[in-house]
């Protein structure tokens, strides 16, 4: 436990790659350990499937990453973790998933070293979302599973102003995150005393009233194992593989390039071939 302790005091806190609001700020949200690992492992797997169920679960684990995928991937209407996953897979995770080439570079992934206590709060954030997103199913099963996947990301969403606050790098209060239309409405709902909220807002206020007398209970075996890997996500010790994500990452947007790169010149050369041959048959 001491060896870990001093591997969490020393590590340096990898961030996501920096979000650009509408005033050209940038937000530098927080990336476990365990979610950087997840996603390479996404990335390189040669199953589809597989893949999509690594990403929907890290997304589950980590609010960090919801709010990032959802900056760029802005879905028009409201969508569930898994709907999410399949979005970002289909629709440039590798593009956005970019860090600059200097190490320390504004939006780099190392940052700055961090306390234990920083890790220590992520994980608590992280495992409290986890559970009133949980708790928030059941309550949502009576209707369709589109609606139940919606207020479980909502759930995963609950203590978004503890990732923002610290993603927002400027300290700016009148900084606006970039998010969805229909989820900054949830979440301002959620922080609000109106009455008359969406569905999946009524569930996960009533998700969060209820855990105080949830808690005071045995806790559920499959909650407890959940709430284990979520604080592990965020406390395991520094890993190389996640130390290679932003150079994996360069260097296989680097290959993608050369092979549009030549497949454009084959393309080019193969017109002109045509054309010569049309003028000399002419």
């Amino acid at each position: 436990m001491r060896l870990e302790a001093k591997r969490l005091c020393n590590a340096m806190t990898r961030r996501l790659p920096a979000v650009s609001d509408s005033q050209g700020l940038l937000w530098e949200l927080p990336l476990a350990e365990g979610t950087a690992c997840d996603l390479l492992a996404a990335l390189v797997s040669q199953d589809p499937h597989r893949a999509h169920l690594q990403l929907t679960e890290a997304l589950s684990q980590d609010p960090s990453l919801v709010l990032w995928s959802l900056s760029w991937a802005q879905p028009a209407g409201p969508c569930g973790l898994p709907q999410l996953a399949l979005r970002l897979l289909d629709e440039g995770l590798e593009r956005h998933l970019q860090w600059p080439d200097a190490a320390g570079a504004a939006g780099g992934m190392n940052r700055f070293m961090a306390p234990q206590l920083t890790w220590q709060r992520w994980a608590h954030a992280a495992a409290a979302a986890c559970e009133t997103a949980w708790r928030v199913q059941p309550l949502a099963a009576c209707r369709s599973q589109d609606e139940c996947d919606a207020a479980t990301l909502l759930g995963v969403l609950s203590g978004a102003s503890i990732w923002l606050a610290a993603g927002n790098s400027a300290g700016r209060r009148d900084a606006i995150y970039p998010l969805p239309t229909w989820l900054k409405q949830w979440l301002d709902e959620l922080s609000s005393h109106s009455t008359m909220v969406a569905p999946a807002v009524a569930w996960v206020r009533q998700a969060i009233a209820e855990l105080p007398s949830q808690r005071s209970g045995p806790i559920d075996d499959t909650l407890a194992s959940q709430l284990a890997a979520v604080r592990h996500r965020w406390l395991r010790p520094t890993s190389p593989v996640a130390d290679a994500l932003p150079d994996f990452m360069r260097a296989r947007a680097a290959s993608q390039r050369r092979e549009a790169e030549f497949s454009a010149r084959l393309e080019a050369e193969k017109l002109a071939a045509m054309k010569e041959l049309a003028s000399g048959a002419g």
